[in-house]
Protein backbone atom coordinates (compact mmCIF):
# COMPACT_ATOMS: atom_id res chain seq x y z
CA UNK A 1 0.00 0.00 0.00
CA UNK A 2 1.11 3.88 -0.89
CA UNK A 3 2.37 5.82 2.19
CA UNK A 4 0.03 8.58 0.99
CA UNK A 5 -2.91 6.43 1.63
CA UNK A 6 -2.38 4.76 5.06
CA UNK A 7 -2.11 8.47 6.83
CA UNK A 8 -5.48 8.91 5.89
CA UNK A 9 -6.55 5.72 7.66
CA UNK A 10 -4.29 6.86 10.63
CA UNK A 11 -5.32 10.31 10.58
CA UNK A 12 -8.66 9.00 10.98
CA UNK A 13 -7.92 6.76 14.03
CA UNK A 14 -6.17 9.50 16.08
CA UNK A 15 -9.20 12.11 15.39
CA UNK A 16 -11.45 9.64 16.19
CA UNK A 17 -9.25 8.55 19.65
CA UNK A 18 -8.12 12.30 20.52
CA UNK A 19 -10.17 12.21 23.82
CA UNK A 20 -8.30 8.81 24.82
CA UNK A 21 -4.56 9.71 24.12
CA UNK A 22 -1.82 12.21 24.64
CA UNK A 23 -2.04 15.63 22.64
CA UNK A 24 0.12 16.04 19.26
CA UNK A 25 3.44 17.20 19.90
CA UNK A 26 4.44 19.88 16.93
CA UNK A 27 6.98 21.97 18.75
CA UNK A 28 9.91 23.66 17.29
CA UNK A 29 10.91 22.87 13.18
CA UNK A 30 12.99 20.11 11.76
CA UNK A 31 15.66 19.55 9.01
CA UNK A 32 15.24 16.03 6.63
CA UNK A 33 17.31 15.62 3.69
CA UNK A 34 15.39 12.99 1.14
CA UNK A 35 16.07 9.77 1.04
CA UNK A 36 17.91 10.03 4.57
CA UNK A 37 16.03 8.56 7.97
CA UNK A 38 17.29 11.13 9.94
CA UNK A 39 15.36 14.25 11.46
CA UNK A 40 17.15 17.23 13.21
CA UNK A 41 15.12 19.36 14.88
CA UNK A 42 15.47 23.10 16.25
CA UNK A 43 13.74 23.80 19.04
CA UNK A 44 12.35 20.80 19.99
CA UNK A 45 12.48 18.16 23.03
CA UNK A 46 12.05 15.01 21.71
CA UNK A 47 13.62 13.17 24.10
CA UNK A 48 10.87 14.21 26.21
CA UNK A 49 7.51 14.34 24.35
CA UNK A 50 8.21 11.31 21.80
CA UNK A 51 8.44 8.04 21.96
CA UNK A 52 9.86 4.86 20.09
CA UNK A 53 6.89 3.50 17.75
CA UNK A 54 5.04 6.97 17.63
CA UNK A 55 3.94 8.48 14.13
CA UNK A 56 5.96 11.49 12.63
CA UNK A 57 3.67 13.41 10.18
CA UNK A 58 6.61 14.79 7.81
CA UNK A 59 6.95 18.38 6.15
CA UNK A 60 5.87 16.06 3.30
CA UNK A 61 2.23 15.40 4.47
CA UNK A 62 3.78 11.47 4.76
CA UNK A 63 3.44 9.42 7.84
CA UNK A 64 6.63 7.43 9.70
CA UNK A 65 7.56 5.59 12.44
CA UNK A 66 9.82 6.87 15.45
CA UNK A 67 12.35 3.89 15.13
CA UNK A 68 15.08 5.64 17.78
CA UNK A 69 14.75 8.88 19.67
CA UNK A 70 18.61 10.02 19.97
CA UNK A 71 18.20 13.16 22.19
CA UNK A 72 16.08 15.98 22.31
CA UNK A 73 16.82 17.71 18.63
CA UNK A 74 17.57 14.20 16.76
CA UNK A 75 15.51 11.04 15.96
CA UNK A 76 15.36 8.44 13.37
CA UNK A 77 12.43 7.30 11.30
CA UNK A 78 11.39 4.56 8.24
CA UNK A 79 10.80 4.49 5.70
CA UNK A 80 13.28 6.71 4.94
CA UNK A 81 11.87 10.38 3.97
CA UNK A 82 10.27 10.31 0.13
CA UNK A 83 9.95 14.44 0.09
CA UNK A 84 12.50 16.58 -1.02
CA UNK A 85 15.29 17.91 1.55
CA UNK A 86 13.59 20.56 3.58
CA UNK A 87 15.26 22.68 6.76
CA UNK A 88 12.84 24.28 8.75
CA UNK A 89 9.64 22.24 7.88
CA UNK A 90 6.85 21.83 9.80
CA UNK A 91 6.00 18.42 11.61
CA UNK A 92 4.10 16.20 13.90
CA UNK A 93 4.44 13.51 16.41
CA UNK A 94 1.25 11.79 17.33
CA UNK A 95 1.63 9.12 20.21
CA UNK A 96 -0.34 5.66 19.01
CA UNK A 97 -2.81 3.09 21.13
CA UNK A 98 0.58 0.77 21.63
CA UNK A 99 0.82 2.94 25.01
CA UNK A 100 -2.39 1.21 25.93
CA UNK A 101 -2.24 -2.32 25.25
CA UNK A 102 1.76 -1.87 26.84
CA UNK A 103 0.44 -0.72 30.05
CA UNK A 104 -2.25 -3.56 30.17
CA UNK A 105 1.07 -5.89 29.31
CA UNK A 106 3.37 -4.11 32.53
CA UNK A 107 -0.06 -4.08 34.64
CA UNK A 108 -0.58 -7.92 33.81
CA UNK A 109 2.88 -9.05 34.54
CA UNK A 110 2.32 -7.04 37.99
CA UNK A 111 -0.96 -8.75 38.71
CA UNK A 112 0.40 -12.45 37.67
CA UNK A 113 4.06 -11.56 40.54
CA UNK A 114 2.59 -10.39 42.94
CA UNK A 115 -1.21 -10.94 43.15
CA UNK A 116 -1.27 -14.16 44.97
CA UNK A 117 0.70 -11.52 47.74
CA UNK A 118 -1.80 -8.78 47.17
CA UNK A 119 -4.46 -10.78 47.73
CA UNK A 120 -2.88 -12.59 51.24
CA UNK A 121 -3.17 -8.59 52.70
CA UNK A 122 -6.87 -9.48 53.30
CA UNK A 123 -8.19 -6.82 54.78
CA UNK A 124 -5.61 -4.96 55.88
CA UNK A 125 -4.85 -3.51 51.86
CA UNK A 126 -7.84 -1.37 53.23
CA UNK A 127 -6.16 0.19 56.61
CA UNK A 128 -4.79 3.52 56.50
CA UNK A 129 -3.00 2.82 59.25
CA UNK A 130 -3.06 -1.28 60.41
CA UNK A 131 -4.04 -2.16 64.05
CA UNK A 132 -2.08 -4.22 66.31
CA UNK A 133 -4.84 -7.10 65.83
CA UNK A 134 -3.97 -7.28 61.96
CA UNK A 135 -0.05 -7.01 62.71
CA UNK A 136 0.62 -3.70 62.14
CA UNK A 137 1.61 -0.79 65.22
CA UNK A 138 -1.62 0.94 65.63
CA UNK A 139 -0.18 4.14 64.94
CA UNK A 140 1.53 6.61 61.81
CA UNK A 141 3.93 8.07 63.57
CA UNK A 142 6.70 6.63 65.94
CA UNK A 143 5.55 7.89 68.99
CA UNK A 144 2.30 6.33 68.11
CA UNK A 145 3.52 3.00 66.78
CA UNK A 146 5.44 2.62 70.40
CA UNK A 147 2.12 3.41 72.08
CA UNK A 148 -0.15 1.14 70.01
CA UNK A 149 2.28 -1.76 71.10
CA UNK A 150 2.70 -1.28 74.55
CA UNK A 151 6.34 -0.08 74.80
CA UNK A 152 7.38 2.39 77.31
CA UNK A 153 10.22 5.11 77.63
CA UNK A 154 13.00 2.79 77.76
CA UNK A 155 11.81 1.88 73.97
CA UNK A 156 14.12 4.94 73.14
CA UNK A 157 16.39 5.18 75.52
CA UNK A 158 20.35 4.66 75.11
CA UNK A 159 21.47 1.68 76.94
CA UNK A 160 24.75 3.05 78.43
CA UNK A 161 25.17 7.35 79.03
CA UNK A 162 24.38 9.54 81.60
CA UNK A 163 21.21 8.63 83.60
CA UNK A 164 18.71 11.67 84.49
CA UNK A 165 15.69 12.29 85.63
CA UNK A 166 12.99 14.67 86.05
CA UNK A 167 10.19 14.60 88.95
CA UNK A 168 11.35 10.85 89.82
CA UNK A 169 11.10 10.00 86.38
CA UNK A 170 13.99 8.63 84.40
CA UNK A 171 15.10 10.87 81.39
CA UNK A 172 18.21 9.58 80.59
CA UNK A 173 19.79 6.41 79.63
CA UNK A 174 19.36 3.33 81.67
CA UNK A 175 22.68 2.64 82.76
CA UNK A 176 25.93 5.02 83.85
CA UNK A 177 29.10 3.85 84.32
CA UNK A 178 32.47 5.45 85.63
CA UNK A 179 35.46 4.87 87.61
CA UNK A 180 38.02 8.29 89.29
CA UNK A 181 40.52 7.58 91.68
CA UNK A 182 38.36 6.32 94.25
CA UNK A 183 36.95 3.52 92.66
CA UNK A 184 34.10 2.60 90.35
CA UNK A 185 30.06 2.91 89.83
CA UNK A 186 27.11 2.35 88.28
CA UNK A 187 23.95 4.13 88.21
CA UNK A 188 20.79 2.37 87.12
CA UNK A 189 17.82 4.84 85.74
CA UNK A 190 15.65 3.28 88.65
CA UNK A 191 17.43 5.50 90.87
CA UNK A 192 19.69 2.58 92.72
CA UNK A 193 24.11 3.17 92.32
CA UNK A 194 26.17 0.91 93.58
CA UNK A 195 30.18 1.96 94.39
CA UNK A 196 33.31 -0.07 94.89
CA UNK A 197 36.38 -0.13 95.98
CA UNK A 198 39.83 -2.38 95.39
CA UNK A 199 43.12 -1.24 95.65
CA UNK A 200 46.64 -2.12 96.86
CA UNK A 201 48.35 0.74 98.86
CA UNK A 202 51.43 0.77 101.05
CA UNK A 203 50.80 4.01 103.35
CA UNK A 204 48.02 2.24 105.61
CA UNK A 205 49.50 2.83 109.21
CA UNK A 206 48.61 0.52 112.34
CA UNK A 207 47.23 2.30 114.77
CA UNK A 208 50.00 2.38 117.53
CA UNK A 209 47.59 1.03 120.22
CA UNK A 210 47.82 -3.02 120.41
CA UNK A 211 44.69 -3.96 122.22
CA UNK A 212 43.84 -7.21 122.99
CA UNK A 213 46.48 -8.98 120.79
CA UNK A 214 45.09 -7.18 117.63
CA UNK A 215 46.51 -4.44 115.47
CA UNK A 216 44.00 -2.10 113.93
CA UNK A 217 44.12 0.18 110.46
CA UNK A 218 41.63 2.31 109.57
CA UNK A 219 41.01 3.94 105.88
CA UNK A 220 39.07 6.87 104.50
CA UNK A 221 37.04 5.83 101.75
CA UNK A 222 35.27 8.77 99.60
CA UNK A 223 32.98 7.07 97.31
CA UNK A 224 33.47 7.80 93.54
CA UNK A 225 30.68 9.03 93.24
CA UNK A 226 27.61 10.92 96.17
CA UNK A 227 24.58 8.88 97.48
CA UNK A 228 21.52 11.09 98.38
CA UNK A 229 21.68 9.63 101.49
CA UNK A 230 23.55 6.79 103.68
CA UNK A 231 24.49 3.73 101.65
CA UNK A 232 24.60 0.05 102.93
CA UNK A 233 28.70 -0.59 102.82
CA UNK A 234 30.42 -3.97 103.09
CA UNK A 235 34.18 -3.84 103.68
CA UNK A 236 36.29 -6.35 101.82
CA UNK A 237 39.77 -7.51 101.95
CA UNK A 238 42.32 -5.42 104.18
CA UNK A 239 44.36 -7.63 104.59
CA UNK A 240 48.92 -7.05 105.26
CA UNK A 241 49.99 -10.18 106.57
CA UNK A 242 49.44 -13.95 107.40
CA UNK A 243 47.63 -14.17 110.29
CA UNK A 244 43.61 -13.62 111.32
CA UNK A 245 42.25 -10.60 109.93
CA UNK A 246 38.67 -9.21 109.63
CA UNK A 247 37.22 -6.19 108.00
CA UNK A 248 34.24 -3.35 109.70
CA UNK A 249 33.41 0.24 109.62
CA UNK A 250 34.31 2.78 111.63
CA UNK A 251 31.15 4.74 112.64
CA UNK A 252 28.46 6.17 110.39
CA UNK A 253 28.74 6.67 106.26
CA UNK A 254 27.61 9.31 104.93
CA UNK A 255 26.27 10.24 101.13
CA UNK A 256 30.35 11.06 100.09
CA UNK A 257 32.66 9.01 102.66
CA UNK A 258 32.60 6.59 104.96
CA UNK A 259 35.80 4.95 106.90
CA UNK A 260 37.22 1.46 106.76
CA UNK A 261 38.85 -0.27 109.80
CA UNK A 262 41.01 -3.50 109.44
CA UNK A 263 42.41 -5.76 112.10
CA UNK A 264 45.13 -8.78 112.07
CA UNK A 265 46.65 -10.72 114.51
CA UNK A 266 49.91 -10.05 113.65
CA UNK A 267 51.97 -6.47 113.16
CA UNK A 268 52.86 -5.31 109.74
CA UNK A 269 56.19 -3.50 108.89
CA UNK A 270 56.24 -0.17 107.66
CA UNK A 271 55.68 -0.42 103.98
CA UNK A 272 53.85 -3.41 103.59
CA UNK A 273 51.28 -3.80 100.43
CA UNK A 274 47.72 -3.55 102.22
CA UNK A 275 44.81 -5.13 100.02
CA UNK A 276 41.51 -3.06 100.61
CA UNK A 277 38.26 -3.71 98.82
CA UNK A 278 34.80 -2.50 99.95
CA UNK A 279 31.04 -2.53 98.53
CA UNK A 280 28.46 0.54 98.97
CA UNK A 281 25.06 0.50 97.46
CA UNK A 282 22.11 3.40 97.90
CA UNK A 283 20.32 5.82 95.65
CA UNK A 284 21.34 8.70 93.63
CA UNK A 285 18.30 10.50 94.02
Amino acid sequence: MDGRFLPVALCAHFELKREFIMAWYRIGTVAITAGQTTVTGAGTNFSANARVGDALLGPDGNWYEVTNIASATVLSILPAYKGVTVAGGTYAIAPVQGYTKTLADKFNDIANTWGSTLAGLGAVSTENVVPVAKGGTGGNTAALGRSGLGLKAAAVADIVGTVSQSGGTPTGTIFERGSNANGEYTKYADGTMECWLSISVTDQAIDTVYTGGVYQGTRLWSFPASFIGIPVVTPGSFRWGSAANWTAIAGTPSGSTVTLRGFDMVSRAAGTAVQISAHAIGRWF
